[in-house]
């Protein structure tokens, strides 16, 4: 591809549907993934029990973390709910020839993620009511 407008190289959208909770193996460990949802639903419940944590994922919340490292789930919902899944592979950084980005260090010793140009600390914060 000559032209790629985002910074991740993967999406999948995922409609009406229950996933259970997993881990991205795929998915590069050094990236957060981005996850956006939205529709008519009620209920919804985002879960990441490796970190006894979980989540409200009400219509237009987005929740940022490494999918690879983190086991995280959803939980299934009452009415429509489409959710958009950003995040890195390796496998489409060869088939493209671009080089991985890598994780680097602001001027102030702050890491930085390859896939955000944000801090590390910025993007941990969840916009999502506990």
């Amino acid at each position: 591809l000559q032209y790629w407008a985002s910074v991740f190289n993967t999406l999948s959208i995922i409609s009406n549907r229950e996933t259970p909770n997993h881990r991205d193996h795929l998915s590069m460990p050094e990236c957060f993934d981005i996850l956006t949802t939205a529709g008519n639903y009620s209920n919804a419940r985002m879960s990441m029990p490796s970190l006894q944590l979980e989540f409200k994922y009400d219509p237009g919340c987005m929740i940022a973390f490494s999918g690879r490292i983190v086991r995280h789930g959803v939980h299934a919902v009452q009415g429509d709910r489409i959710a958009w899944a950003w995040y890195m592979r390796d496998s489409v950084h060869i088939y493209a020839g671009v080089v991985r980005p890598v994780p680097c260090l602001g001027s102030r010793g702050e890491l930085y993620l390859p896939c955000s140009g944000f801090p590390a600390y910025v993007i941990t914060r969840n916009l999502c009511s506990p």
